[in-house]
């Protein structure tokens, strides 16, 4: 009787001469791809656009924003059966999603597909909300989150708080994700004092917007600018800039953002807003060399220090002015805080995160 073969064959990226280079990881994603253009799809879309650059990654999205998946159950009962469809045909799915209540049910179907067809799993949540959210759930709310989130091969959270919080909560990995900017550091034509300041994020009270109009009534300087850009929320109106020497200048599209702010010399984001993680605009300031002024709010402190930032109390109108007061007035200071700054970007930039990214799943696909 004839003895049967079994061959294996695996799929290899090679170089011209022939040589075996990598095998070919399959991953697949699901997160929140733009439009809209919003922190979470600005994040999910770099990561995806330097997956898709690299050499021996074979990548497949699947779109989990709203507007494309809908919010009927029979819509929602589609998108999930497509991501049980999907897994069983790649090395491994990370789910990548903000800390909502629909959260724990797209985790539950990515975690079961990942036992069912033995395929490792992540999570990846966006901001830095996970204790709080991990605090307002119920019993049952827990417990869900234990067995979905918490029981996946590979977590990444945002902020460190969030790290060292779920650490004391599962024994599966846990690994610091920051959020991240692509860095080229251009060169400014303009050094010396600081005269231009801009804000630019939701131009709402828990912004900061507020405390920022009180602190610019006793400022000295004439020549000082403070411009403010933003989509008006929570009640605000373009009318409390009236008789103010902060000036609104409008929303602004995320693809000007770095152009603009290379007009100006300091960012000013003195928030306290609940949900804040690591905000983008203070990691874009970064990436343009920019000095911020921000608040001591929640994990903010976390990527800001004495050689990049100046941080004031939480809505302390005082101590705001004084900080925008002590970069008008000495030269070195800012020049010091530049150099600071653009040495701040290269912690985060996306292309760094990038590849520990995908040093991550090549370690979760080869164990």
């Amino acid at each position: 009787m004839a003895g049967r073969v079994t061959v294996f064959v695996m799929c290899c990226v090679c170089d011209p001469d022939g040589m075996q280079l990598r095998q070919t990881m399959k991953l697949l994603l699901v997160g929140p791809k733009s439009p809209p253009v919003g922190g979470t799809t600005v994040l999910f879309d770099q990561l995806c656009a330097y997956l898709e650059g690299q050499d021996g990654v074979d990548l497949t999205v699947i779109n989990s924003s709203p507007h494309v998946v809908g919010r009927t159950p029979v819509a929602i009962a589609r998108f999930l059966a497509r991501i049980f469809a999907q897994i069983r045909h790649h090395d491994a799915c990370v789910l990548h999603a903000s800390c909502t209540s629909k959260m724990p049910m797209v985790m539950v179907a990515v975690r079961l597909a990942s036992l069912l067809f033995g395929k490792p799993c992540g999570f990846r949540a966006f901001g830095g909300s996970f204790p709080v959210f991990w605090q307002a759930r119920s019993a049952a709310g827990r417990w869900l989150l234990a067995r979905s989130v918490l029981r996946a091969d590979q977590v990444f959270l945002e902020t460190r708080e969030s790290v060292a919080f779920a650490k004391g909560l599962t024994t599966t990995r846990v690994d610091w994700f920051p959020n991240s900017r692509p860095v080229s550091l251009p060169v400014h034509s303009r050094w010396g004092a600081a005269r231009r300041f801009v804000f630019i994020s939701h131009v709402k009270p828990s912004k900061g917007v507020l405390v920022l109009l009180e602190a610019a009534k006793a400022l000295k300087g004439d020549d000082v600018v403070i411009d403010v850009y933003g989509p008006l929320q929570d009640g605000l109106t373009e009318a409390v800039f009236q008789d103010s020497r902060v000036t609104y200048c409008g929303e602004l599209a995320a693809s000007a953002v770095s152009d603009t702010l290379r007009h100006y010399d300091v960012l000013l984001l003195p928030t306290f807003y609940p949900g804040e993680g690591y905000p983008g605009i203070i990691l874009e300031a970064y990436a343009e060399a920019m000095p911020v002024i921000t608040t001591d709010w929640r994990c903010i402190p976390e990527i800001t220090n004495d050689d990049c930032a100046i941080v004031v109390p939480v809505q302390d109108a005082q101590a705001l002015r004084e900080a925008i007061e002590a970069l008008v007035n000495d030269q070195v200071y800012v020049e010091e805080l530049r150099l600071g700054a653009a040495k701040q970007a290269k912690a985060f930039s996306s292309d760094v995160w990038g590849e520990y990214f995908l040093t991550r799943m090549r370690a979760l696909v080869s164990r």
